[in-house]
């Protein structure tokens, strides 16, 4: 796997470019839900471990750890138009060409979603989305990692979690 300081760089500097509010979310999205998955064997990329030719854009942190012949990924990604609002994509594929596509899915609020905008409701003003509502926002995420790590583990979709068949 490749390291991940190059893409730091490059975050830290489409963070610095952001507004205020999507400042401070991405911060604490880095500081808060990250960590957790270094302890469960997760590293941060600059590049995708298929291709290291495909460099994780600025707005993703994206965390791969390998398994035996397949390997996880967990991509965070934010709207690249500055709104302060993230999605969290997941998914396994094996190490060994062709790469296939084990299984894959997106952390959700409700269970009928498909995808869902963590942060700030494209309809919410930005006036009334203060750091606090960032916080909850991060810490209801990282209360439900288990289920993202639960699902790569088993296959098992918890009830936050939208499952694509492959």
């Amino acid at each position: 796997m490749n390291g991940g300081s190059k893409h730091k760089q490059r975050f830290d500097r489409w963070v610095r470019r952001q507004n205020k509010s999507t400042r401070f979310l991405a911060e604490l999205v880095e500081e808060r839900l990250l960590p957790p998955l270094s302890q469960e064997g997760f590293v941060r990329v600059n590049a995708d471990l298929t291709d290291p030719s495909w460099k994780v854009d600025p707005y993703q942190l994206t965390m791969e750890r390998v398994r035996g012949e397949e390997y996880d990924f967990i991509i965070i990604i934010f709207l690249n138009s500055g709104a302060p609002r993230f999605q969290v994509f997941f998914g396994t594929r094996g190490t060994l060409p062709p790469h296939n596509w084990l299984k894959s899915g997106y952390l959700v609020s409700r269970s009928k979603e498909f995808i869902h905008f963590w942060g700030k409701p494209w309809w919410r003003p930005y006036f009334t989305w203060t750091e606090n509502s960032a916080t909850k926002t991060v810490s209801k995420v990282e209360s439900m990692l288990t289920q993202v790590l639960d699902f790569l583990r088993t296959g098992e979709a918890g009830m936050n979690i939208s499952k694509r068949e492959m």
